[in-house]
C-alpha cells in the first residue's frame, strides 16, 4: 500500500500544472458529492441532538462561567473593602465600576436565559411562555395567554 501510494505521489508531481489542477478540482468535486450522498444522510439523526448539546453547554458554560466570576470578584473585592465613609473623589470609580457591573450581570442573564431557553425548547416552552422574562410590548400576554399543561397560568381578561 505505500509502495502504491509512493508511486501515485511520484506520479503526479511529474503531471503539468494545470493537469493536476484539474484532477483536484475533479476530486474535489467527488468528495463534495460522496459527503452530500452518502455521508450526510447517514448523519442527519446526529445534527439535531449534537445541536441540542452543544446549544446548552454553550450558553450555559459561557453563563455560569461569567456568574462564578462576578459572584468570585464581589467576594474578593468586599473581603478587601472597609466599611466606612466614601470620599467624593471615589465617586466616579465607583459609578464606572457599578456600570460595568450592570453590564456584565446582564450579560450573564442574557447567556443563562438562552441556555435555558434552549433547554426548554424540546417541550414546545420557553421563559417567556411561563411567564418569567418580561413582555415584548404592552399588550404581548393579552395577545399570547400563558398555558401549562392546558392550564392558564396568567390570568388574562376572559
Amino acid at each position: 500500500m505505500k509502495k502504491f501510494i509512493t508511486e501515485l505521489y511520484l506520479k503526479f508531481n511529474k503531471l503539468p500544472l494545470w493537469f493536476g489542477f484539474l484532477i483536484f478540482i475533479i476530486g474535489l468535486v467527488c468528495l463534495i458529492v460522496f459527503w452530500d450522498q452518502i455521508i450526510e444522510p447517514r448523519i442527519e439523526w446526529l445534527k439535531g441532538p449534537l445541536y441540542y448539546i452543544l446549544a446548552v453547554t454553550g450558553y450555559l458554560g459561557v453563563g455560569l462561567f461569567s456568574a462564578f466570576w462576578f459572584v468570585y470578584l464581589t467576594i474578593s473585592v468586599i473581603k478587601k473593602t472597609k466599611i466606612g465613609e466614601i470620599k467624593m473623589k471615589e465617586l466616579p470609580k465607583l459609578f464606572g465600576i457599578l456600570f460595568l457591573c450592570f453590564w456584565w450581570v446582564l450579560f450573564t442573564f442574557v447567556f443563562i436565559g438562552a441556555g435555558i431557553n434552549t433547554l426548554l425548547l424540546p417541550f414546545d416552552m420557553s421563559l417567556q411562555s411561563l411567564g418569567i422574562v418580561p413582555y415584548n410590548n404592552p399588550t404581548y400576554f393579552l395577545d399570547n395567554p400563558v398555558y401549562l399543561f392546558g392550564y392558564k397560568i396568567i390570568p388574562i381578561f376572559d
